[in-house]
């Protein structure tokens, strides 16, 4: 006489409903699934499967076999034989718990249901460049700000390699992020650049993953050069007396396509203040005082304020500060500003300059940029 059994069995994690399950066929059950019992960081294309373990010579009722995902009936997108099934997605799992249900019927009759779950691991967003531009095609002189932009995968970490070609010299400069997956890295040039032939990489990083990319034109700077920011207006209006002649209409659209490119570039700076003067831990003579450069957007108001502190045992203590500057100015129209910051009272060699500089323009407000200079 058969035993009748109402229980719901853990065999290995699987839960397992039997109906009516005689002694014999207790040992019937399902092994090796795949993915295993509550695996986590399971691909999202990853196959379902299992074997059916039987005794005694009772076998599996291929036609009553159903395979659930996630609720789901896939039974007829799946292979089942007496002794296995399988089911591969058509399309990703989606992240986060599945759950799988198999119900079956052996050749006895017995109804049997057996469900397990998995995590899929949650999908990490590869990383892209689309572009790497930048305005330093014609070379850019002494007092010129390089402007490079980057296309890609928003809410990375981004930055710009500088990259020379006669010295290997490589320099970094951090970009922010002024729109979803568009990054802006500015310099100014410096008298010390006299670069021909300046490769320009944009580099993107997200958690674990990294990639480059490089401009399809190198960047040229020399000091020697004039820079491209000063005003071209001058210099035509004087040629216009000298020869007397008017300009033709060729040359009015040119001098108008280069204004308008010139507001595109200044728009595209973000508010956040950058100093492009100095950058944090540089160091300073501040026995006749120092002017601070730095870039925004065109007619910013941008407060600054500059303090220096005495420290002794490595930084650890402050013995005395002094508020050196707390003023506002105003960024020009393409969002260039600089303030001369005075000599402090006293000078020595554990003397440190906080700079600190926000921006606003119209109801919009910049966070904050601070960089510490220290005296030489």
């Amino acid at each position: 006489m058969k035993n009748q059994i109402f229980s719901t069995l853990a065999v290995t994690g699987i839960a397992f409903t039997s109906l009516v399950m005689p002694l014999e066929a207790q040992a019937q059950r399902v092994v090796g699934v795949n993915p295993g019992v509550e695996t986590k960081n399971v691909s999202p294309d990853t196959s379902i499967s299992g074997l059916f373990e039987t005794e005694q010579g009772e076998e599996i009722e291929v036609d009553s076999v159903r395979i659930l995902v996630n609720g789901n009936d896939v039974t007829e997108q799946s292979t089942i034989t007496p002794n296995f099934f399988s089911y591969r997605p058509d399309k990703p799992l989606p992240p986060g718990q599945n759950q799988i249900k198999v119900e079956y019927q052996n050749t006895m009759g017995e109804q049997r249901s057996v469900n397990w779950t998995f995590s899929v691991e949650q999908p990490t967003q590869a990383l892209n460049i689309e572009s790497v531009t930048h305005n330093a095609k014609d070379t850019l002189g002494s007092g010129a700000t390089f402007l490079a932009t980057i296309k890609g995968t928003p809410n990375a970490n981004a930055s710009v390699l500088l990259i020379s070609e006669e010295t290997d010299k490589v320099q970094s400069l951090p970009a922010e992020e002024v729109s979803s997956g568009v990054y802006v890295a500015t310099l100014n040039v410096s008298p010390e650049e006299a670069f021909k032939n300046v490769v320009i990489v944009g580099r993107l990083q997200q958690d674990d993953q990294m990639i480059h990319a490089a401009a399809s034109e190198t960047a040229r700077f020399d000091a020697s050069v004039a820079s491209t920011n000063e005003p071209v207006v001058e210099e035509q209006a004087s040629e216009t007396v000298e020869t007397e002649e008017q300009p033709t209409e060729e040359q009015a659209s040119e001098t108008a396509e280069t204004e308008e490119e010139s507001r595109d570039v200044a728009a595209t700076y973000p508010l956040r203040p950058a100093f492009l003067s100095h950058q944090n831990g540089d160091k300073v003579d501040a026995a006749n005082g120092f002017v601070l450069k730095g870039q925004t957007k065109p007619s910013a108001e941008i407060n600054i304020e500059v303090n220096a502190k005495r420290q002794v045992l490595g930084g650890l203590v402050d013995i005395g500060s002094t508020d050196l500057i707390n003023k506002q100015v105003v960024a020009d129209e393409n969002g260039q500003f600089e303030v001369t910051v005075p000599a402090p009272p006293k000078i020595s060699s554990g003397l440190r300059y906080t700079i600190q500089a926000t921006a606003s323009k119209g109801e919009e407000n910049s966070q904050a940029t601070e960089i510490t200079l220290i005296q030489e």
